[in-house]
C-alpha cells in the first residue's frame, strides 16, 4: 500500500514502517500507528461505500473493520441487504464494494436492527444518539462498591480472578502481599480508563461521568479528575431549586433567578393555593423559605407558554444566570434539576440528557428530551453546558417504572418566558 498511489514510498521507508507498525503480521490493538494505517488501508473503500451509501440514501460509518449502514427511510433497499429464509444476504453490490477492495465479509456478524431494537455499533447504544449500554454501567458501579466495601485490593483481586485482566504480570502478582501496591494502582487506572470512557461518549459535564469520577476521587483518595463544575453546579442547584408544596397535596419544583423571583410552571400554581417554598433540606427540619399565592405575590405568568413568576426575597441564594435557549438544537447535552415524585429526606434529582426533538406542546414550543421526567419535577429549571438556565421542565410521566412511557418528555425554552416579560415592560 505504502509503495503504491497515492502514497509512492521508496521500498526501504515502506518496508521500515510495516516492521514497526506491525506484529507478527498484523496491526496490533491499542497501538497509536493501528488507526492511522487502517485509515490508509480503508481509504479506497470508505470511498466507494460513501458514494453507494448515497445513492441508496443511506447514512455510511466504520470504526476499524466494523461497517455500519443507517437508512434515511424506513427499510433498506434489495441492493443493500435482503431477507431470505430468515437468513440476511447483502446486496451483490455492496458485496462486489467490499471484495474489490480485498477484504472478506464475517457472515456471523450481519445484524439488521429496526428502531424498537437496541441498535448497538461498536459497544455503544446508538437508537437516539450515541450512549453507553446499560450493563456497562452496572459493571461501574459494582466496582466502585465493593472498593468501597471490601477495600481496592480485594476488589481488584476479584476483577482479575474473573477473567478480566489479560496483563500476565498482573496475574502473576495479584496474591503476592508485597505486591499489594503496584496491584491496586494498577486497578486506579483500570477504573480512571472505564471512567473516561464515559466522559468520552457523554462529555465532560454529564452528570453521570461526574458522579463517578467523584466517587472515584474518594475511593482513591487522589484528585483523578477534575470536578469542579460539579461543585460548582450542586452548590448552585441546591441553593436555588425549590419544593413548592400546597396543603392539597399537590408539589411541584421551582427556581431562583436573582432580580426576577421564583420561576415554576404556570400549572403547578394555577390553582390560586398557598404553596409553601422549601430546599431539600429546610423541608427536613419542617421551615419552609416563604410562600407563593397567585393572588399575593405573583409578578407574571402565560398559560400558554407555561410559566408563573413569584416575588419572593430569597437569602443565601447563588448567582444563577439566564442562557440563550433560542440557540438550542437537536444533541445539545443539557442537566435537568427537579423534584420528582418527593418525599421527605429526597435531595434533588439531577439527570445529564440531550435534546432529541422539537415540537410543540399545549400551544407553546417544546423540546423534547433524552432522560425521563417524572411528575413533581415541572416547574424545575434546565441547564446548558455553561450550567446557564435555559428552559423549565414541563412534561413527564407518573413514575421511573419502565412501562410508563411518554413521549412529551422535556421543557419549554426560557427565553419564551424572556419575552414576554419584556413585552410587559417588566425587564
Amino acid at each position: 500500500m505504502l509503495i503504491a498511489a497515492p502514497y509512492l514510498l521508496g521500498k526501504e521507508a515502506a518496508t521500515t514502517i510495516a516492521q514497526i507498525s506491525c506484529y507478527n503480521g498484523r496491526l496490533p490493538q491499542g497501538a497509536p500507528t493501528s488507526p492511522v494505517l487502517t485509515n490508509m488501508i480503508c481509504a479506497p473503500l470508505d470511498n466507494q461505500l460513501m458514494r453507494f451509501a448515497k445513492r441508496n440514501d443511506m447514512i455510511y460509518t466504520r470504526y476499524a473493520d466494523d461497517l455500519s449502514f443507517s437508512p434515511h427511510k424506513q427499510n433498506f433497499t434489495s441492493n443493500v441487504i435482503y431477507v431470505t429464509n430468515e437468513q440476511l444476504t447483502l446486496g451483490d453490490e455492496l458485496i462486489d464494494i467490499i471484495k474489490n477492495n480485498s477484504f472478506k465479509i464475517n457472515e456471523q456478524k450481519i445484524k439488521l436492527k429496526g428502531k424498537t431494537e437496541r441498535q448497538e455499533v461498536t459497544g455503544l447504544v446508538v437508537n437516539k444518539f450515541p450512549n453507553i449500554k446499560r450493563e456497562y454501567i452496572r459493571n461501574l458501579r459494582a466496582i466502585l462498591h465493593n472498593c468501597t466495601q471490601d477495600g481496592i485490593y480485594h476488589t481488584a483481586q476479584e476483577y482479575i480472578n474473573k477473567g478480566f485482566c489479560h496483563n500476565a504480570l498482573i496475574f502473576a502478582a495479584k496474591d503476592d502481599p508485597s505486591k499489594e501496591e503496584f496491584i491496586t494502582n494498577w486497578f486506579m487506572q483500570v477504573v480512571k480508563g472505564k471512567i473516561n470512557y464515559i466522559m468520552q461518549v457523554k462529555g465532560s459535564k454529564s452528570m453521570t461521568f461526574l458522579k463517578y469520577a467523584q466517587q472515584a476521587n474518594k475511593i482513591f483518595g487522589q484528585s483523578l479528575f477534575d470536578i469542579a463544575s460539579l461543585d460548582e453546579l450542586n452548590e448552585m442547584i441546591n441553593k436555588n431549586v425549590y419544593i413548592l408544596e400546597c396543603s392539597e397535596g399537590i408539589q411541584g419544583t421551582g427556581f431562583y433567578i436573582k432580580d426576577i423571583g421564583i420561576i415554576t410552571s404556570h400549572h403547578v400554581t394555577k390553582n390560586n393555593g398557598f404553596y409553601k417554598v422549601f430546599t431539600a433540606k429546610s423541608y427536613i427540619r419542617g421551615t419552609s423559605i416563604g410562600i407563593l399565592s397567585k393572588g399575593i405575590n405573583e409578578v407574571s405568568s402565560d398559560a400558554e407558554i407555561d410559566y408563573a413568576i413569584y416575588n419572593l426575597n430569597v437569602k443565601n441564594a447563588s448567582a444563577m444566570k439566564i442562557g440563550d435557549s433560542s440557540k438550542l438544537k437537536i444533541g445539545d447535552k443539557i442537566i435537568v434539576a427537579g423534584f420528582p415524585n418527593f418525599k421527605k429526606g429526597d435531595s434533588v434529582t439531577k439527570q445529564s440528557c440531550e435534546i432529541i426533538g422539537c415540537t410543540s406542546y399545549h400551544g407553546a414550543p417544546f423540546f423534547k428530551i433524552s432522560g425521563r421526567i417524572v411528575h413533581g419535577a415541572s416547574g424545575g429549571a434546565v441547564f446548558n453546558s455553561d450550567n446557564e438556565v435555559v428552559g423549565i421542565i414541563k412534561g413527564g410521566i407518573a413514575s421511573l417504572n419502565e412501562d410508563d412511557k411518554n413521549d412529551m418528555q422535556g421543557f419549554v425554552p426560557i427565553h419564551l418566558m424572556v419575552e414576554d416579560l419584556r413585552s410587559k415592560s417588566l425587564l
